[in-house]
C-alpha cells in the first residue's frame, strides 16, 4: 500500500473513536449493512451584534432632523466544519464573517400647517 494513503487511513481511524458509527437510515437506497455514518459534534460559536442608535433633533418648531444607524455584523468562526473529528483534520475547517450597515438622514420643514417639505436620504 502506498505509504501517503496508508497514513491517511490511519488518521480517519483514529478519527472514528472521537464520535458515533451507526447504521444510515431512511432512503431504501441506503439501508445496507454495508454502509455506516459517523456522528461527531463540532462545536459553532456564532457571534452575532446588532449596534443600532438614532438621533431626533426638533431645531425649531418647524424644522426636525433624525439620523439613524443600524449594523448587522456576524461572525462564526467554524461554521464550515470537517469531514472527520480530530486534530488531523482541522486544516478542514473553516468560518464566515458579515457586516453590513444602513444609515440614514431626514429633514422634515412644515412650511404652513398644510404644507410639508420633507428629505429622507439613506
Amino acid at each position: 500500500m502506498d505509504s501517503a494513503i496508508s497514513a491517511k487511513l490511519t488518521k480517519i481511524n483514529e478519527a472514528l473513536s472521537l464520535g458515533t458509527i451507526g447504521t444510515v437510515s431512511g432512503a431504501t437506497q441506503y439501508n445496507s449493512a454495508n454502509v455506516e455514518q459517523l456522528n461527531f459534534h463540532e462545536p459553532n460559536d456564532v457571534n452575532t451584534y446588532l449596534p443600532t442608535f438614532r438621533v431626533d433633533y426638533i431645531a425649531t418648531p418647524n424644522l426636525r432632523l433624525d439620523v439613524a444607524y443600524n449594523e448587522t455584523k456576524s461572525s462564526a468562526p467554524t461554521a464550515l466544519e470537517p469531514s472527520f473529528p480530530g486534530s488531523s483534520f482541522t486544516w478542514q475547517q473553516d468560518g464566515t464573517k458579515s457586516s453590513a450597515y444602513t444609515a440614514a438622514l431626514g429633514v422634515a420643514w412644515t412650511i404652513k400647517p398644510t404644507l410639508i417639505n420633507q428629505f429622507q436620504g439613506g
